[in-house]
Protein backbone atom coordinates (compact mmCIF):
# COMPACT_ATOMS: atom_id res chain seq x y z
CA UNK A 1 0.00 0.00 0.00
CA UNK A 2 1.24 3.49 -0.86
CA UNK A 3 1.86 5.80 2.09
CA UNK A 4 1.06 9.23 0.61
CA UNK A 5 2.73 11.08 3.50
CA UNK A 6 6.03 9.39 2.75
CA UNK A 7 5.51 9.59 -1.01
CA UNK A 8 5.02 13.37 -0.87
CA UNK A 9 7.68 14.13 1.72
CA UNK A 10 10.03 16.95 0.67
CA UNK A 11 12.58 19.36 2.06
CA UNK A 12 11.34 22.52 0.32
CA UNK A 13 7.64 22.88 1.25
CA UNK A 14 5.80 24.16 4.30
CA UNK A 15 2.00 24.50 3.75
CA UNK A 16 -0.02 22.95 6.60
CA UNK A 17 -3.77 22.53 7.06
CA UNK A 18 -6.52 20.21 8.23
CA UNK A 19 -9.46 20.65 5.86
CA UNK A 20 -10.71 23.85 7.51
CA UNK A 21 -10.57 27.55 6.68
CA UNK A 22 -7.53 28.23 8.90
CA UNK A 23 -4.19 27.14 7.41
CA UNK A 24 -0.49 27.98 7.54
CA UNK A 25 0.51 28.76 3.97
CA UNK A 26 2.73 31.85 3.69
CA UNK A 27 3.61 32.28 0.03
CA UNK A 28 6.88 34.09 0.75
CA UNK A 29 7.97 32.85 4.20
CA UNK A 30 10.82 34.56 6.02
CA UNK A 31 10.91 32.73 9.33
CA UNK A 32 10.79 28.98 8.71
CA UNK A 33 14.20 28.66 10.35
CA UNK A 34 12.74 29.97 13.61
CA UNK A 35 10.51 27.82 15.84
CA UNK A 36 6.74 28.08 15.69
CA UNK A 37 4.71 30.10 13.19
CA UNK A 38 6.09 33.62 12.86
CA UNK A 39 4.94 33.95 9.24
CA UNK A 40 1.29 34.63 8.48
CA UNK A 41 -1.60 32.21 8.87
CA UNK A 42 -4.61 32.36 6.54
CA UNK A 43 -7.86 32.81 8.47
CA UNK A 44 -10.08 32.15 5.50
CA UNK A 45 -9.07 34.98 3.14
CA UNK A 46 -7.70 37.17 5.96
CA UNK A 47 -4.10 37.00 7.21
CA UNK A 48 -2.76 37.06 10.76
CA UNK A 49 0.96 37.65 11.34
CA UNK A 50 2.91 36.88 13.33
CA UNK A 51 1.26 33.99 15.17
CA UNK A 52 3.92 32.83 17.66
CA UNK A 53 7.45 31.59 18.16
CA UNK A 54 9.12 29.48 20.86
CA UNK A 55 12.07 30.21 23.14
CA UNK A 56 13.61 27.85 25.71
CA UNK A 57 15.14 29.38 28.82
CA UNK A 58 17.49 27.67 31.25
CA UNK A 59 16.39 27.53 34.88
CA UNK A 60 12.98 27.75 36.52
CA UNK A 61 10.15 30.24 36.99
CA UNK A 62 11.48 31.70 40.23
CA UNK A 63 14.91 32.81 39.10
CA UNK A 64 16.71 34.58 36.29
CA UNK A 65 16.72 32.52 33.12
CA UNK A 66 18.78 32.90 29.96
CA UNK A 67 17.64 31.89 26.45
CA UNK A 68 19.22 28.77 25.00
CA UNK A 69 20.96 29.19 21.67
CA UNK A 70 19.24 27.12 18.98
CA UNK A 71 20.28 26.11 15.48
CA UNK A 72 18.03 24.41 12.95
CA UNK A 73 19.92 21.44 11.53
CA UNK A 74 17.35 20.19 9.03
CA UNK A 75 13.70 20.44 8.05
CA UNK A 76 11.36 18.04 6.24
CA UNK A 77 7.74 18.40 5.18
CA UNK A 78 4.78 16.16 4.53
CA UNK A 79 1.12 17.16 4.17
CA UNK A 80 0.70 16.37 7.88
CA UNK A 81 3.61 18.19 9.47
CA UNK A 82 6.77 20.23 9.18
CA UNK A 83 9.48 18.54 11.27
CA UNK A 84 12.56 20.56 12.22
CA UNK A 85 15.64 19.13 13.93
CA UNK A 86 17.26 21.56 16.35
CA UNK A 87 20.58 21.67 18.19
CA UNK A 88 20.35 23.48 21.53
CA UNK A 89 23.28 24.38 23.72
CA UNK A 90 24.46 22.39 26.75
CA UNK A 91 23.88 18.91 25.37
CA UNK A 92 20.27 19.31 24.29
CA UNK A 93 18.67 18.62 20.94
CA UNK A 94 15.05 18.73 19.84
CA UNK A 95 12.62 17.74 17.14
CA UNK A 96 9.80 20.20 16.52
CA UNK A 97 6.64 18.93 14.82
CA UNK A 98 4.56 21.81 13.42
CA UNK A 99 1.01 21.01 12.32
CA UNK A 100 -2.45 22.55 11.99
CA UNK A 101 -5.48 20.84 13.55
CA UNK A 102 -9.23 21.52 13.25
CA UNK A 103 -10.46 24.27 15.51
CA UNK A 104 -7.78 26.74 14.46
CA UNK A 105 -4.96 25.06 16.42
CA UNK A 106 -1.38 25.72 15.25
CA UNK A 107 0.76 23.14 17.01
CA UNK A 108 4.45 23.23 17.91
CA UNK A 109 5.10 19.87 19.58
CA UNK A 110 8.62 19.05 20.74
CA UNK A 111 10.65 16.01 21.67
CA UNK A 112 13.63 17.23 23.68
CA UNK A 113 16.63 14.97 24.31
CA UNK A 114 19.28 15.45 26.96
CA UNK A 115 22.58 13.66 26.32
CA UNK A 116 24.08 15.01 29.56
CA UNK A 117 24.52 13.27 32.90
CA UNK A 118 22.29 15.64 34.91
CA UNK A 119 18.62 16.62 34.42
CA UNK A 120 17.96 19.94 32.71
CA UNK A 121 15.28 22.28 34.01
CA UNK A 122 13.89 24.61 31.32
CA UNK A 123 11.14 27.14 30.69
CA UNK A 124 9.29 26.76 27.40
CA UNK A 125 7.95 30.15 26.29
CA UNK A 126 5.31 30.58 23.60
CA UNK A 127 5.29 34.26 22.65
CA UNK A 128 4.20 36.77 20.03
CA UNK A 129 4.42 40.47 19.15
CA UNK A 130 1.36 42.31 17.82
CA UNK A 131 0.99 45.81 16.44
CA UNK A 132 -1.56 47.65 18.55
CA UNK A 133 -3.40 48.94 15.48
CA UNK A 134 -6.73 47.08 15.44
CA UNK A 135 -5.85 45.44 18.77
CA UNK A 136 -8.26 45.53 21.71
CA UNK A 137 -6.00 46.15 24.71
CA UNK A 138 -8.93 45.82 27.13
CA UNK A 139 -9.40 42.18 26.05
CA UNK A 140 -5.83 41.08 26.85
CA UNK A 141 -5.73 38.29 29.44
CA UNK A 142 -2.98 36.14 30.91
CA UNK A 143 -2.83 33.20 33.28
CA UNK A 144 -0.34 30.52 34.25
CA UNK A 145 0.47 28.89 30.94
CA UNK A 146 -1.73 31.02 28.67
CA UNK A 147 -2.15 34.46 27.14
CA UNK A 148 -4.88 35.76 24.86
CA UNK A 149 -5.63 38.81 22.76
CA UNK A 150 -8.26 40.03 20.33
CA UNK A 151 -7.58 41.85 17.07
CA UNK A 152 -9.29 42.90 13.86
CA UNK A 153 -8.02 41.56 10.55
CA UNK A 154 -8.63 43.45 7.32
CA UNK A 155 -8.90 42.20 3.74
CA UNK A 156 -8.12 44.00 0.48
CA UNK A 157 -11.71 45.31 0.31
CA UNK A 158 -11.40 47.00 3.74
CA UNK A 159 -13.75 44.46 5.29
CA UNK A 160 -12.91 43.21 8.77
CA UNK A 161 -12.94 40.03 10.81
CA UNK A 162 -12.42 39.87 14.58
CA UNK A 163 -10.32 36.99 15.89
CA UNK A 164 -9.28 35.88 19.35
CA UNK A 165 -5.85 34.26 19.63
CA UNK A 166 -4.94 32.10 22.62
CA UNK A 167 -1.31 31.14 23.29
CA UNK A 168 -1.06 27.97 25.32
CA UNK A 169 1.91 26.33 26.97
CA UNK A 170 2.03 22.70 28.07
CA UNK A 171 0.16 21.35 31.07
CA UNK A 172 2.87 22.57 33.47
CA UNK A 173 1.98 26.23 32.98
CA UNK A 174 3.82 28.56 35.36
CA UNK A 175 3.29 32.05 33.96
CA UNK A 176 1.89 34.41 31.38
CA UNK A 177 2.66 38.05 30.63
CA UNK A 178 1.64 40.90 28.36
CA UNK A 179 3.69 44.10 28.02
CA UNK A 180 2.98 47.14 25.88
CA UNK A 181 6.11 48.48 24.22
CA UNK A 182 7.05 51.23 21.82
CA UNK A 183 6.76 50.18 18.19
CA UNK A 184 9.58 47.90 17.05
CA UNK A 185 10.67 45.51 14.37
CA UNK A 186 8.63 42.31 14.26
CA UNK A 187 11.65 40.07 14.59
CA UNK A 188 11.39 36.83 16.63
CA UNK A 189 14.49 37.57 18.73
CA UNK A 190 14.19 37.17 22.47
CA UNK A 191 16.66 39.95 23.30
CA UNK A 192 14.37 42.49 21.60
CA UNK A 193 11.39 41.67 23.84
CA UNK A 194 10.46 43.22 27.20
CA UNK A 195 10.57 39.72 28.75
CA UNK A 196 14.37 39.73 28.68
CA UNK A 197 14.31 42.73 31.05
CA UNK A 198 11.11 42.16 33.02
CA UNK A 199 11.90 38.55 34.00
CA UNK A 200 15.33 39.15 35.49
CA UNK A 201 14.07 37.95 38.89
CA UNK A 202 11.71 35.28 37.60
CA UNK A 203 8.66 34.82 35.41
CA UNK A 204 5.78 37.19 36.11
CA UNK A 205 2.08 36.68 35.52
CA UNK A 206 0.99 40.20 34.71
CA UNK A 207 -0.59 42.55 32.19
CA UNK A 208 0.99 45.99 31.69
CA UNK A 209 -0.73 47.88 28.88
CA UNK A 210 -0.74 51.42 30.26
CA UNK A 211 1.83 54.09 31.01
CA UNK A 212 3.06 54.15 27.43
CA UNK A 213 1.64 55.31 24.11
CA UNK A 214 -1.04 52.82 23.04
CA UNK A 215 0.35 53.01 19.50
CA UNK A 216 3.13 50.46 19.63
CA UNK A 217 3.74 46.74 20.01
CA UNK A 218 2.14 44.32 22.45
CA UNK A 219 4.27 41.37 23.56
CA UNK A 220 2.49 38.34 25.02
CA UNK A 221 3.91 35.11 26.41
CA UNK A 222 2.73 31.83 27.93
CA UNK A 223 5.26 29.86 29.97
CA UNK A 224 5.56 26.25 31.11
CA UNK A 225 8.13 24.38 33.19
CA UNK A 226 10.00 21.51 31.51
CA UNK A 227 12.41 18.96 32.97
CA UNK A 228 14.50 16.89 30.57
CA UNK A 229 15.90 13.86 32.46
CA UNK A 230 19.55 12.92 32.30
CA UNK A 231 20.23 10.88 29.15
CA UNK A 232 16.51 10.95 28.50
CA UNK A 233 13.71 12.62 26.59
CA UNK A 234 10.58 14.63 27.31
CA UNK A 235 7.62 15.88 25.26
CA UNK A 236 6.50 19.52 25.24
CA UNK A 237 3.25 20.67 23.60
CA UNK A 238 2.97 24.36 22.67
CA UNK A 239 0.30 25.94 20.50
CA UNK A 240 -1.90 28.84 19.52
CA UNK A 241 -5.60 28.72 18.79
CA UNK A 242 -7.14 31.21 16.34
CA UNK A 243 -10.86 31.70 16.93
CA UNK A 244 -12.79 33.88 14.45
CA UNK A 245 -15.61 35.76 16.16
CA UNK A 246 -19.13 36.60 14.95
CA UNK A 247 -19.15 33.77 12.40
CA UNK A 248 -22.12 31.82 13.64
CA UNK A 249 -24.92 30.67 11.37
CA UNK A 250 -25.37 33.58 8.97
CA UNK A 251 -28.44 33.71 6.82
CA UNK A 252 -27.94 32.84 3.18
CA UNK A 253 -29.18 35.50 0.80
CA UNK A 254 -30.41 33.51 -2.21
CA UNK A 255 -34.07 33.49 -3.26
CA UNK A 256 -34.26 29.69 -3.19
CA UNK A 257 -32.13 29.03 -0.12
CA UNK A 258 -35.02 27.72 1.96
CA UNK A 259 -36.17 25.55 -0.91
CA UNK A 260 -32.63 24.17 -1.32
CA UNK A 261 -32.32 23.31 2.35
CA UNK A 262 -35.57 21.34 2.21
CA UNK A 263 -33.84 18.94 -0.19
CA UNK A 264 -30.23 19.12 1.10
CA UNK A 265 -30.23 19.67 4.88
CA UNK A 266 -27.54 21.82 6.44
CA UNK A 267 -24.61 19.92 7.96
CA UNK A 268 -24.11 19.75 11.68
CA UNK A 269 -21.86 22.54 12.98
CA UNK A 270 -18.21 21.55 13.40
CA UNK A 271 -17.28 21.63 17.08
CA UNK A 272 -13.69 22.50 17.95
CA UNK A 273 -12.07 19.72 19.97
CA UNK A 274 -9.08 20.66 22.08
CA UNK A 275 -6.08 18.54 21.08
CA UNK A 276 -5.15 15.97 23.71
CA UNK A 277 -1.66 15.75 25.13
CA UNK A 278 0.37 13.18 23.21
CA UNK A 279 3.56 11.25 23.78
CA UNK A 280 4.05 11.15 19.99
CA UNK A 281 4.49 14.67 18.55
CA UNK A 282 2.53 15.24 15.34
CA UNK A 283 0.56 12.00 15.65
CA UNK A 284 -2.86 13.70 15.65
CA UNK A 285 -2.19 15.39 12.33
CA UNK A 286 -0.62 12.28 10.78
CA UNK A 287 -3.60 10.17 11.83
CA UNK A 288 -6.04 12.67 10.38
CA UNK A 289 -4.22 12.86 7.03
CA UNK A 290 -3.89 9.07 6.83
CA UNK A 291 -7.65 8.82 7.30
CA UNK A 292 -8.26 11.32 4.51
CA UNK A 293 -5.97 9.55 2.03
CA UNK A 294 -7.61 6.23 2.88
CA UNK A 295 -10.95 7.70 1.78
CA UNK A 296 -9.57 9.22 -1.41
CA UNK A 297 -9.52 6.96 -4.48
CA UNK A 298 -6.21 5.39 -5.41
CA UNK A 299 -4.37 5.40 -8.71
CA UNK A 300 -1.52 3.35 -10.07
CA UNK A 301 -0.06 3.58 -13.55
CA UNK A 302 3.20 3.12 -15.42
CA UNK A 303 4.36 6.69 -14.75
CA UNK A 304 5.58 7.29 -11.15
CA UNK A 305 5.32 11.06 -11.65
CA UNK A 306 1.58 10.77 -12.29
CA UNK A 307 1.25 8.42 -9.32
CA UNK A 308 2.82 11.04 -7.08
CA UNK A 309 0.91 13.94 -8.59
CA UNK A 310 -2.35 12.09 -7.99
CA UNK A 311 -1.82 12.19 -4.23
CA UNK A 312 -0.43 15.70 -4.34
CA UNK A 313 -3.64 16.88 -5.96
CA UNK A 314 -5.73 15.26 -3.21
CA UNK A 315 -3.49 16.93 -0.66
CA UNK A 316 -4.20 20.30 -2.32
CA UNK A 317 -7.95 19.71 -2.26
CA UNK A 318 -7.88 18.86 1.45
CA UNK A 319 -5.55 21.76 2.27
CA UNK A 320 -7.98 24.21 0.64
CA UNK A 321 -11.22 22.70 1.94
CA UNK A 322 -13.41 24.55 4.42
CA UNK A 323 -16.07 23.48 6.88
CA UNK A 324 -19.78 24.31 6.65
CA UNK A 325 -21.98 26.40 8.94
CA UNK A 326 -19.22 29.02 9.24
CA UNK A 327 -20.38 32.48 8.21
CA UNK A 328 -21.30 32.59 4.51
CA UNK A 329 -19.85 29.12 3.98
CA UNK A 330 -23.17 27.40 4.54
CA UNK A 331 -22.06 23.99 3.27
CA UNK A 332 -18.60 22.36 3.40
CA UNK A 333 -16.65 23.13 0.25
CA UNK A 334 -13.29 24.10 -1.18
CA UNK A 335 -11.29 27.31 -1.60
CA UNK A 336 -9.26 28.10 -4.69
CA UNK A 337 -5.86 28.56 -3.08
CA UNK A 338 -3.96 30.37 -0.36
CA UNK A 339 -3.80 33.99 0.79
CA UNK A 340 -6.36 36.15 -1.00
CA UNK A 341 -7.47 33.04 -2.90
CA UNK A 342 -8.34 31.11 0.27
CA UNK A 343 -12.01 31.57 -0.54
CA UNK A 344 -14.53 29.69 -2.73
CA UNK A 345 -14.24 31.10 -6.27
CA UNK A 346 -16.62 30.25 -9.10
CA UNK A 347 -13.85 29.91 -11.66
CA UNK A 348 -12.43 26.82 -9.89
CA UNK A 349 -15.50 25.58 -8.01
CA UNK A 350 -16.86 23.73 -11.03
CA UNK A 351 -13.58 21.77 -11.17
CA UNK A 352 -13.53 21.10 -7.42
CA UNK A 353 -17.03 19.62 -7.58
CA UNK A 354 -15.94 17.19 -10.30
CA UNK A 355 -12.88 16.11 -8.32
CA UNK A 356 -14.42 15.89 -4.85
CA UNK A 357 -17.28 13.70 -6.12
CA UNK A 358 -14.91 10.72 -5.91
CA UNK A 359 -14.86 10.88 -2.11
CA UNK A 360 -17.26 8.44 -0.42
CA UNK A 361 -19.14 11.33 1.24
CA UNK A 362 -20.64 13.65 -1.40
CA UNK A 363 -21.24 16.52 1.05
CA UNK A 364 -18.21 18.54 0.01
CA UNK A 365 -18.70 18.09 -3.75
CA UNK A 366 -22.34 19.15 -3.44
CA UNK A 367 -21.45 21.94 -1.03
CA UNK A 368 -19.05 23.52 -3.54
CA UNK A 369 -22.06 24.18 -5.79
CA UNK A 370 -24.67 24.83 -3.11
CA UNK A 371 -22.64 27.59 -1.42
CA UNK A 372 -22.82 29.74 -4.56
CA UNK A 373 -26.51 29.03 -5.13
CA UNK A 374 -27.28 29.84 -1.49
CA UNK A 375 -26.11 33.43 -2.09
CA UNK A 376 -27.58 33.95 -5.55
CA UNK A 377 -28.42 37.55 -6.38
CA UNK A 378 -32.04 38.54 -6.88
CA UNK A 379 -31.34 39.01 -10.60
CA UNK A 380 -30.20 35.40 -10.93
CA UNK A 381 -26.52 36.27 -11.31
CA UNK A 382 -24.06 34.32 -9.14
CA UNK A 383 -21.23 35.79 -7.09
CA UNK A 384 -17.71 35.09 -8.27
CA UNK A 385 -16.48 34.66 -4.69
CA UNK A 386 -18.13 33.77 -1.40
CA UNK A 387 -16.19 35.59 1.30
CA UNK A 388 -16.67 34.14 4.76
CA UNK A 389 -18.22 37.25 6.32
CA UNK A 390 -19.25 39.60 3.48
CA UNK A 391 -20.28 39.72 -0.18
CA UNK A 392 -18.62 42.96 -1.24
CA UNK A 393 -16.88 43.20 -4.64
CA UNK A 394 -17.20 39.51 -5.38
CA UNK A 395 -16.75 39.80 -9.17
CA UNK A 396 -18.29 37.29 -11.58
CA UNK A 397 -16.96 34.27 -13.45
CA UNK A 398 -18.56 32.16 -16.13
CA UNK A 399 -18.79 28.55 -14.94
CA UNK A 400 -20.32 25.32 -16.21
CA UNK A 401 -22.53 24.78 -13.17
CA UNK A 402 -25.07 22.48 -14.76
CA UNK A 403 -22.58 19.90 -16.04
CA UNK A 404 -20.74 19.99 -12.71
CA UNK A 405 -23.98 19.24 -10.84
CA UNK A 406 -24.75 16.36 -13.19
CA UNK A 407 -21.21 15.00 -12.77
CA UNK A 408 -21.63 14.93 -8.98
CA UNK A 409 -25.01 13.23 -9.32
CA UNK A 410 -23.57 10.62 -11.70
CA UNK A 411 -21.36 9.32 -8.87
CA UNK A 412 -23.76 10.00 -5.99
CA UNK A 413 -27.30 9.89 -7.43
CA UNK A 414 -29.76 11.84 -5.32
CA UNK A 415 -33.02 13.33 -6.54
CA UNK A 416 -33.04 15.74 -3.60
CA UNK A 417 -29.76 17.31 -4.73
CA UNK A 418 -31.02 17.74 -8.30
CA UNK A 419 -34.20 19.35 -7.03
CA UNK A 420 -32.16 21.66 -4.78
CA UNK A 421 -30.05 23.01 -7.65
CA UNK A 422 -32.67 23.07 -10.41
CA UNK A 423 -34.57 26.27 -9.58
CA UNK A 424 -31.53 28.48 -8.84
CA UNK A 425 -29.74 27.19 -11.95
CA UNK A 426 -32.85 27.91 -14.04
CA UNK A 427 -32.88 31.44 -12.61
CA UNK A 428 -29.19 31.78 -13.54
CA UNK A 429 -29.91 30.59 -17.09
CA UNK A 430 -32.64 33.21 -17.40
CA UNK A 431 -30.18 35.89 -16.29
CA UNK A 432 -27.64 34.74 -18.89
CA UNK A 433 -30.23 34.87 -21.66
CA UNK A 434 -31.57 38.26 -20.57
CA UNK A 435 -28.33 40.07 -19.73
CA UNK A 436 -25.66 38.33 -21.80
CA UNK A 437 -27.46 37.16 -24.96
CA UNK A 438 -29.74 40.03 -25.91
CA UNK A 439 -29.29 39.30 -29.63
CA UNK A 440 -30.31 35.63 -29.09
CA UNK A 441 -27.27 34.07 -30.72
CA UNK A 442 -26.88 31.39 -28.08
CA UNK A 443 -23.44 32.78 -27.23
CA UNK A 444 -22.86 34.65 -23.98
CA UNK A 445 -21.33 38.13 -24.11
CA UNK A 446 -18.15 38.61 -22.08
CA UNK A 447 -17.93 42.25 -21.02
CA UNK A 448 -14.79 42.02 -18.87
CA UNK A 449 -11.75 39.79 -19.37
CA UNK A 450 -11.74 38.95 -15.64
CA UNK A 451 -15.06 37.11 -16.07
CA UNK A 452 -13.32 34.29 -17.93
CA UNK A 453 -10.62 33.72 -15.34
CA UNK A 454 -8.12 34.20 -18.20
CA UNK A 455 -7.10 37.75 -17.39
CA UNK A 456 -5.25 39.78 -20.03
CA UNK A 457 -5.71 37.06 -22.65
CA UNK A 458 -6.74 38.18 -26.14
Amino acid sequence: MTNPLLLLERLDKHYLGSGTGIIFAPRFPRWLERPGFWDEADVYHYQLAPVFTVTFLSGDAGSSADPLAMRQVSRRWSPAELVAHWELENGLEGWEHRSVLPGGYLMSEWKLRNVGKVPRKLLAVTWTAQATDDLDLSAVQVAAGSARFRRMLQDRHDQRLAVEVILQASEEGVGGSAYLSQGSLFDPRWELTPFAEKWRDGVATTVQVDGISPSGTLYLAAVSQVVVPARGETIVGLRAQIRPEDLGDMKATGRYTGYMQEHVPLPEPVRAVEPAASSDPGSASRSRWHSFFEEAPGLSCSDPFIDRYWYYRWYGLELCSHEGRIGNHIYPGCCEGTGYFHVPIAYSAQCHARELRWLPDPARARGVILNFLAHQKESGQLHGRIYVNHLERTDFYFADWGAAALAVDAVHPDLGFLRAVYRPLALYAEWLERERDADETGLCDVIDHYETGQEYMS
